[in-house]
């Protein structure tokens, strides 16, 4: 009688099992994917803060370059034309708008959409890296290079700016 109540309920039990195995592996790639999905939502989050800040520093460095190039240029001009070798408010005006209007037609759109994701608006970015530029410049001095991270070489270690300038690389994505 064992045989036979053995053979009457292995098909029940080989059904619940199976039944109860198919629930666990359910559970069981439920739990992979979402695991999977959060780690792919982190990826591309630390992706994308490392494009960001790859796109920030070539505009900054834009924008100093810009100020440089424009202090250079301009400013000296203006100030050798002058008789008391000053720049009237007009012309610092007029400076300003043609070194924002370089700046911003230099800008690559992801420059643009990655100041306007960290900052906001870019014209208002622009402005404060300009006066930031120009008055780093008349501390530092145009002889080293500026730095906007507040760390900056002695003058043993100044070099003219752009003589040992490294392009940057985009991330690998």
């Amino acid at each position: 009688m064992s045989n036979q109540l053995l053979e009457q309920i292995t098909p029940h039990i080989v059904t619940a099992l199976s039944s109860i195995l198919v629930i666990i592996i359910g559970y069981a790639t439920a739990c992979v994917k979402k695991y999977l999905a959060e780690k792919t939502a982190a990826i591309q989050a630390d992706a994308k803060i490392t494009e960001l800040d790859y796109y920030l520093s070539k505009g900054i460095n834009l924008i100093d370059i810009a100020v440089k190039a424009t202090n250079q240029s301009l400013v000296d001009g203006i100030k050798a034309a002058s008789a008391d070798g000053k720049i009237s408010e007009e012309e610092a005006v007029a400076i300003f708008n043609t070194t924002r209007d370089n700046i911003m037609a230099a800008m690559t759109p992801q420059i643009k959409t990655s100041i306007e994701t960290i900052y906001g608006d870019v014209n208002n970015f622009v402005k404060q890296q300009i006066e930031a530029c120009v008055r780093e410049n008349r501390i530092v001095g145009l002889n080293e290079i500026p730095t906007l991270t507040g760390i900056n070489p002695t003058p043993s270690e100044a070099v003219p700016y752009g003589e040992t300038e490294v392009e940057l690389q985009a991330p690998p994505y």
